[in-house]
């Protein structure tokens, strides 16, 4: 098995790109337990998980 790739900025502007439009933008929030430490709410999809945002960006990233 090979090692993945570093993700780029290209590659995070990609995908972005890809997504707009199809998912819901989530909001940051600062825990104030975990010293400020910024937690992604994911939650907030419709399908109410992190899962959407990644499964999404793989599927309009293969090859047609």
């Amino acid at each position: 098995m090979t090692a993945p790739h570093p993700v780029s900025l290209d590659d995070i502007r990609a995908a972005e790109a890809r997504l707009r439009g199809r998912v819901r933008r989530t909001p940051l929030l600062a825990d104030p337990v975990l010293s400020g430490i910024v937690l992604k709410q994911e939650y907030r999809q419709t399908s109410g998980a992190f899962k959407l945002r990644g499964a999404t960006n793989a599927i309009l990233s293969m090859a047609p």
